[in-house]
């Protein structure tokens, strides 16, 4: 009768155990889907990140062109108004006005 109480503990015991432990692998599990979503969304944020530095390597290297054709224009500028200038120099000596 003592050792049937006590084995019916046990049992009690065991089986109080094994729900624990059960509850423990369910909530690690859920623990596990969490990491998993968190480590997919640093995922994202990091390929977003590396989109936004190739846009702005475009960007940079567009705005770099813009200058360069800018300065390229200025100079056409100069070079036509300096033409025009000798032009006018030139039309003046030859025919006095």
């Amino acid at each position: 009768s003592q050792i049937r109480d006590e084995a019916e503990k046990v049992t009690d015991s065991n089986l109080k155990l094994a729900e624990m432990i059960s509850n423990i692998a369910q909530e690690s599990g859920e623990i596990g889907r969490v990491f998993s979503g968190i480590a997919d969304q640093v995922a994202k944020l990091d390929q977003m990140t590396n989109n936004l530095a190739a846009s702005a390597q475009e960007q940079s290297a567009a705005a770099e062109e813009m200058a360069a054709a800018m300065d390229n224009a200025s100079k056409a500028i100069a070079d036509v108004e300096s033409k025009m200038a000798g032009q006018k120099h030139d039309r003046k000596r030859i025919t006095g006005f």
